[in-house]
């Protein structure tokens, strides 16, 4: 039977406290970004709490901790009664790794629109300007002529620096009938190589290979 949810209570900020076990941790500029919404636009979404375990009369935040210190007095929470701790950790996971993940190239050309609509995109976004400027420019591609099952990964997967370690992050698409050329070019650097079992970096490897024969 599901748990009763009363919806849209009123509570007081002091009264609402984290839970020790969140796994997700946000980056400087998404914690920018949600404050810089919730100013701009007010609490849009509640929290998700339930009755305190150990203290009469507060709740304990399951979902939406990252907005809690950035809202006002008052916070707009769903609270749901007679979680126990291991529904409450599951439920928490289930919020966080639930929300799907964008399509780069199509949130390029949202953020093409958006660049010419607004100023100061990069404090309302949880991207660096790097990052922003490498997805407006994406967005002037023409993508109707490259596979479309091509996905060239999501803002969420880099840091604000584009390095990771030593490594520096790029993206590329074939057309469609250059597609088996390269992977006979990958199995043929594949037998000298050991390719590194992270993709981004084991096609990184694949391109450097085949630069450096052309190149002499």
């Amino acid at each position: 039977m599901p748990y009763r949810i009363d919806r849209g209570v009123e509570i007081p900020r002091e009264k609402l406290h984290p839970n020790p076990w969140n796994p997700n941790h946000m980056k400087p500029r998404q914690q920018s970004a949600v404050a810089e919404s919730v100013e701009t636009y007010g609490q849009v979404l509640e929290l998700l709490v339930r009755p305190h375990p150990d203290i009469s009369g507060e709740y304990q935040v399951i979902d939406g901790e990252h907005r809690l210190n950035i809202l006002p007095e008052i916070a707009f929470c769903n609270v749901i009664h007679g979680l126990p701790d291991a529904d409450a950790k599951k439920l928490t996971i289930v919020m966080n790794e639930t929300r799907g993940s964008a399509d780069k190239v199509e949130l390029a050309q949202l953020l093409a629109d958006l660049n010419s609509e607004m100023d100061n995109l990069v404090n309302a976004l949880p991207y660096s300007q790097a990052e922003l400027d490498e997805l407006i420019e994406l967005a002037k591609v023409d993508w109707d002529q490259f596979n479309q099952d091509f996905d060239p990964g999501t803002p969420e997967d880099q840091d604000d620096d584009p390095t990771e370690g030593d490594a520096v992050k790029f993206f590329f698409a074939l057309p469609k009938d250059k597609a088996d050329v390269f992977t006979q070019a990958r199995a043929m650097v594949e037998e000298d190589l050991t390719l590194d079992p992270n993709k981004d970096l084991a096609l990184g490897q694949v391109i450097l290979e085949l630069a450096q024969a052309y190149l002499g």
